[in-house]
Parts: C-alpha cells; sequence; structure tokens
C-alpha cells in the first residue's frame, strides 16, 4: 500500500490497530483503515472511532470538541475548551474530556498553554467530517467569538475576538467592536498592524466605514485620554484620513502646551508634520519639525530627536537639499544606534537611500534598502516592508529589470491594501503604471492603475503624490485618445 511509505499515516494506522481488542476482526479492521487512500481521510475514520468510544456520557463530544479546536485562532487552553463544551452554566467535566485528549495527544499540541491540532492532515479531517461547507465553518467561528466576547478584556480576547468575527464575515459586530475605544486602545497597543489589517478586511467587504467609528472621538477629543486620542490620529493618517487625523493632532497639541507637558507636546508635533507634509505644506511642516527638534534638544530626548531630523530630512530631500538631508540622516542613523532604536534606523537608512539612488549609486542604495527589508522582517513591520520593496523596485527597474519591479510593486501593493495604506497604495499602482507605459510599452494597461492611484491620492488628501501622479495620468491619456 503506497500510502503507508508516509510516515504520519503509519504511525496512526499502527497506533489504531494497537488499541483494537478484537483479534478475531483483526483482518477487517486493517482493511477498513488501509481503505482511505490519505492520510486526511485515515484521520477520518479515525475520528470516527473517537466517536464511537468516547460519546457516551457527552453525545457529540468529539464533533464539538474538534470542531471548537478548528476554528480557534491559535488553540484554546483546557479550560477555554471544558467551559465551551459544558451545559448549563457549568464547565464539561474532565473525566469525560480526558480519555479523548488521551487518545488523540500524539496528534494535538500543546503551545503557551493552548492546545491545537499539531497537524494539518486532522485539522483537514475535522473540516471534511464536521464542516464540509463555509456556513458551517462561520458557525464554528461565531460560536467562539460569542464565548470571548463575554470575556474580561485581556490578552486572549483581543487575540481570537476579532479574528473569529473577520473568519465569519460578521462585519458589523467586527465594526461595532473595534469601535469600542478600551477595546481598540488594547488591540493597537498589542499590534497595530493587526488593527489596520481588520479594517481594510472590514471597509473591503462592508460599507461600514472606519471613520463612522471614530466620529464621536474626532467630534469631541476632549472627553477621551490622550493615548486613546493619538492611536485613532496614527490610525485615521496611516489609512487615508488625513483631516480627521490632523483634528486630533491639533488637539493634543494645543492640550500638552496647556499643561506644560514638553514630552508630549514634541510627539503630537512631529504627528501634526507628517500629516502637513503629505498634504504638500512642506514650511508648515518644517517649522513643526524644528520646534520639536528644539523641545527635544532641551530634554534631552534622542528618541524624539531622531524622530525630528527624519522628517526634516524628508522635506530637504523634496526640496532638492540632498546633501543637508543626508547630514539629518547620518545625525538620525549614530542617534538610533546609539539607543538601539531599530524602527528608527531602518527610517534611516530608507532615507538614505534613496538619496543615493538619486545620485546614481544604485549599489550603494540597494544594500541599504535590503538592510531595511532585513530590519522590517526582523520587526514584523510591513509598513516599513512595503516602503522598502517599493524603493528597491525602483533600482530594478533603473537596471533594467523591468520584470522584478513588477513582482516587487505587486508585493507592496498587497502589503499596502491589507493595511488600508492608501498613501502607499497610490504610489505603487503609479510606479507599476510607469514601468507598464515606459519600460513595456503597455499604456492602454497602465491607464487604469495611473487613474485608481491619482483618485486615491486626491481623494485622502495626499497633495504631493498627487501633484506627482498628474502629468503622467495627462500623458496617457493623450496616449489613449
Amino acid at each position: 500500500m503506497k500510502q503507508t511509505a508516509n510516515p504520519l499515516y503509519l504511525q496512526a494506522l499502527l497506533e489504531e490497530l494497537r488499541l483494537y481488542g478484537d483479534h478475531y476482526t483483526f483482518s477487517q479492521r486493517i482493511e477498513h483503515f488501509l481503505s482511505a487512500a490519505t492520510v486526511d481521510e485515515l484521520y477520518e475514520k479515525v475520528l470516527e472511532r473517537y466517536e464511537e468510544d468516547y460519546e457516551r456520557d457527552r453525545p457529540g463530544l468529539v464533533q464539538d470538541a474538534m470542531s471548537l479546536l478548528w476554528a480557534a485562532r491559535r488553540g484554546l487552553s483546557e479550560a477555554e475548551l471544558l467551559e465551551l463544551l459544558g451545559t448549563g452554566g457549568e464547565p464539561l467535566p474532565r473525566a469525560h474530556w480526558s480519555p479523548l485528549y488521551l487518545a488523540a495527544e500524539q496528534s494535538l499540541v500543546s503551545r503557551s498553554g493552548l492546545v491545537g491540532f499539531f497537524h494539518d492532515y486532522l485539522r483537514q479531517a475535522v473540516s471534511d467530517r464536521y464542516l464540509p461547507s463555509e456556513g458551517a465553518q462561520q458557525v464554528a467561528h461565531l460560536r467562539l467569538a460569542d464565548y470571548f466576547e463575554t470575556r474580561d478584556l485581556g490578552v486572549r480576547k483581543v487575540d481570537e475576538l476579532p479574528w473569529q468575527l473577520a473568519q465569519a464575515q460578521a462585519w458589523p459586530r467586527l465594526h461595532t467592536l473595534l469601535a469600542d475605544l478600551p477595546f481598540f486602545t488594547a488591540a493597537w497597543n498589542t499590534d497595530e498592524y493587526e488593527v489596520k489589517a481588520y479594517w481594510a478586511q472590514l471597509e473591503g467587504n462592508s460599507s461600514l466605514r472606519m471613520v463612522d467609528a471614530y466620529r464621536a472621538a474626532v467630534d469631541a477629543p476632549e472627553r477621551q485620554q490622550a493615548t486613546t486620542v493619538f492611536h485613532v490620529s496614527k490610525l485615521l493618517a496611516d489609512t487615508g484620513h488625513p483631516s480627521e487625523a490632523l483634528i486630533l493632532r491639533q488637539h493634543l497639541t494645543e492640550r500638552f502646551r496647556e499643561s506644560g507637558d514638553r514630552a508630549n507636546l514634541q510627539t503630537s508635533l512631529a504627528g501634526q508634520g507628517v500629516i502637513l507634509q503629505a498634504r504638500g505644506d512642506l514650511d508648515g511642516a518644517m517649522a513643526l519639525y524644528r520646534e520639536q527638534e528644539r523641545l527635544c534638544r532641551e530634554l534631552g530626548d534622542k528618541d524624539g530627536l531622531q524622530t525630528s531630523l527624519a522628517g526634516q530630512g524628508v522635506i530637504l530631500r523634496a526640496r532638492g537639499d540632498l546633501d543637508g538631508a543626508m547630514a539629518l540622516y547620518r545625525e538620525q542613523e549614530r542617534l538610533c544606534r546609539e539607543l538601539g532604536d531599530k524602527d528608527g534606523l531602518q527610517t534611516s537608512l530608507a532615507g538614505q537611500g534613496v538619496i543615493l539612488q538619486a545620485r546614481g549609486d544604485l549599489d550603494g542604495a540597494m544594500s541599504l534598502h535590503k538592510e531595511k527589508e532585513r530590519i522590517c522582517r526582523e520587526l514584523g513591520s510591513k509598513a516599513g516592508l512595503q516602503a522598502s520593496l517599493g524603493n528597491q523596485a525602483l533600482i530594478l527597474r533603473a537596471r533594467g529589470d523591468l520584470d522584478g519591479a513588477m513582482a516587487l510593486l505587486k508585493e507592496e501593493e498587497r502589503l499596502c491594501r491589507e493595511l488600508g495604506n492608501k498613501e502607499g497604495l497610490a504610489i505603487s499602482l503609479a510606479n507599476q503604471a510607469s514601468v507598464l507605459a515606459s519600460g513595456m510599452g503597455r499604456p492602454r494597461e497602465a491607464l487604469p492603475l495611473a487613474e485608481e492611484a491619482y483618485r486615491l491620492a486626491t481623494q485622502h488628501g495626499f497633495a504631493a503624490v498627487a501633484r506627482q501622479i498628474q502629468p503622467f495620468l495627462e500623458a496617457l491619456r493623450s496616449q489613449a485618445r
């Protein structure tokens, strides 16, 4: 039997035969299991045997337990599983669960106290036998969502609840959850990229919108804690809502000026500067960055200082002062290495790489962008990663590797859509259009990409990006006439 060449198949088969106690029907039992052509089909037969042996005291135990483990994001603690399997508000007695757990132990694994499947063969078998339809799978996810919704706010609720709602495509419930500011704050502090990804899924699959969820905070930020206002402003700024983000950051600046909180004031100045810069108000942004720099030097705040230098470097670069920008980026790099700040370091390396690229040093630029990519992958920074891939794509294009450039730009596009990064998406689409039109001679394919890029830039207030795209778009439209 060729299927027994798979070690896992053979192990599962031998384990089942070891437990079988009827010697008179042993050969029939072997034939029964060997009729399974694949490992997951064999595990379906194993599940069938579990049902025969472990459901006397609790009917449906195998289906319920395995379906819950299948639907869990990272597994379930034994206490969670027993509560979910219980009835009348009482957890399932361990005496009912333990025999099944011991029988399936070789196919289960405990990671940080959470029980889950050891391999995908059992997962597939559970899906085929108990959850064969999308509707059944959504019901399983909703069962876990209902359970975690009743839990106190904590790590497990933050990790599981929004994920379960997204998997169940329960978009109104997910919208309500993310709009809840205490939950939003906890989730943001855990993983801001994940929060952005949930919003991207939600807005991509429903008419529900982020700005509506946080309208109360935008209209009356004085009623919220400063940290919550800051997090909401960063979400809105990073996902293409600069007007609302600017309102919140202006409020924070005023709040911190009035209270004399200079440490937080410098942070809010940087936040305002980023938005003004994206809108094309370079003078206004530079004034804010320089005030931030002055405060940070007075306070001895090296972290805030490196942020200010980075912002000023971008503006000097945009104005054509490459030497001035490079000096700021190198001071930023020195500070970040001194602080061990890898996130700030990758920003500095990117800025230096863009300048080297503008000067024609493509090898030096690529080396810096590759180092940025490595750091971003290490940090799990998808925002930094997408920017690095975009810069590398431009170098490949300059070298004539158009296919390589398009591959990186497509990956950048995917990350931007996942994060809801409208500005990055507009830039990626515009660069793809440029490669298609100028490099590959396919202007008709390039036009819709350029149009989407320009729409995103203008719709979301990225004036500087829109100004760069507009002449290229007009040229494409002229060719199409």
